[in-house]
């Protein structure tokens, strides 16, 4: 599955290798390749998901409408439990591990800019002994 991410941070990570995927350009956007997957053995659905998802993906929840998501407006597509049933069982980190799966996926800035620091000075640690 081809994603488009207009992250600038995603794309940073994805293009320095500091996570496992890769991030490519085309026609001026930005995109990540992952898989995700859906399987039934019997009566048991499951599905596949490449990374940690919110359970309000899953079964619905109030980070779904615009009154409960950061970005202010509603998710718009329709949860696991929507598609495959209510006996759907959810497996993630399959295969990939991209990202928190977040409805909206506009996390704090602060948050992550901690995180990238963190990465680069941790990174750069070794390269200053040299």
């Amino acid at each position: 599955v081809k994603i488009r991410v207009t992250n600038p941070l995603i794309i940073l990570v994805g293009k320095l290798n500091l996570a496992n995927y890769s991030v490519y350009k085309e026609n001026h956007r930005y995109y990540i390749l992952t898989e995700i997957g859906y399987m039934e053995m019997g009566d048991v659905k499951v599905a596949l998901m490449p990374g940690e998802i919110v359970q309000d993906l899953v079964a619905g929840g109030a980070s779904l409408t615009a009154e409960g998501s950061y970005s202010g407006k509603d998710f718009g597509y329709k949860t696991i439990y929507e598609l495959f049933g209510e006996d759907t069982i959810c497996f993630g980190l399959a295969n990939d591990a991209i990202a928190m799966l977040f409805p909206t996926m506009t996390i704090h800035l602060q948050f992550l800019t901690t995180i990238i620091r963190s990465l680069f000075h941790s990174a750069a640690k070794p390269l200053l002994r040299l």
